[in-house]
Parts: structure tokens; sequence; C-alpha cells
């Protein structure tokens, strides 16, 4: 197993139409979200009950509004709660999400997913960064359309920039 160096407990970033965040403290019971959800485990395969049924996966895409419960177990994991209405929470729903309620990603997407997210998501340092990082996302997911170009709106893309260094919490 895996153990990260992180100074952290939580690293989060944001944009326009989603939340990014890498950490070990997820623990949740029953609920539900508006937003589409992405987990990719960074240490070992993420563990969530979904409407009563637990799996174990490498990595995951829940549809919005779906009960489910996380089972962290103090492991590193990557999140990304989606907009599903937004753009990128349209392609998604579309690649992925058509029918089903939960798409298991296999390990031909979750370890460069794993590979993204240690390598590239704890060291942004700008906002070019993290556009460079979704970019590659998108790529991995197969997300990109040639005609579609992710574009984030300058402001939240500043608003992103200027808040990095507020959203490290450091570990207690």
């Amino acid at each position: 197993m895996q153990r990260f160096g992180f100074p952290y407990e939580l690293i989060l970033y944001f944009s326009q139409d989603h939340i990014s965040f890498l950490t070990n403290k997820v623990d949740a019971d029953d609920h539900s979200h508006h937003y589409i959800q992405f987990t990719v485990g960074l240490e070992q395969p993420v563990s969530i009950t979904v409407e009563g049924q637990l799996l174990q996966a490498p990595g995951l895409l829940l549809q919005s509004s779906v009960i489910h419960q996380l089972q962290g177990h103090q492991q590193w994991q990557w999140y990304m709660l989606i907009h599903p209405e937004s753009t990128l929470g349209e392609l998604v729903k579309r690649a992925y999400l058509a029918n089903p309620k939960v798409c298991v990603l296999g390990q031909d997407q979750a370890d460069p997913l794993r590979q993204l997210a240690i390598k590239q998501l704890y060291s942004i340092t700008s906002q070019d960064d993290y556009d460079q990082s979704m970019r590659r996302f998108m790529q991995i997911l197969r997300l990109q359309e040639q005609d579609h170009k992710l574009a984030l709106d300058p402001m939240t893309a500043l608003a992103t920039y200027c808040s990095l260094s507020r959203c490290f919490l450091p570990m207690t």
C-alpha cells in the first residue's frame, strides 16, 4: 500500500462547473446530492454503497441524486463533484451515465487518473496547471469532442487561482 506524504488533510480546487478535492477524510452515511460524483482511489479501491449495494472499484462515476455511502478507510481518494447541467456534466452523462446509476471505471482509466492526481493535482500552483490537469482528465475519460473545448469563465479562473492558498487545511 502506497502512503503519501501530503502535508494536508484536504486539497480543494473549484471551478464554475465542478469542485475537485483530494482527501483521506471522507466517510459518509447515506446521502445524495445534485452533483455527478467522480471518485478514484489513490491507495486502494474505492468502497461505496449505492442504494444498499456495496461496490469496490478502482474508480467510478455516480449519477446525481443517487443515495450512497462512502467508506474512505482513511485512504487518499480524488473526488470531483460535477454540476450535471454543465457542459462537463452533460459530456459525462452522455458518455457514462445514460442508463446506469453508477459506472465503474476500468484499470485502463483508473490508473492514469490516479497518476494524474498524485503527480499533478497535488502540486498545482496556477490556473494554467489546473486547466492542463482538467484537459488530461477529459482525455483519459475520452470526453473530448473535436468541436468542444472546456473553457473556464475568466472570473472563475481568477477566483480559483486566488483561493488556492486558502483551500489547504494543515494536518493536526
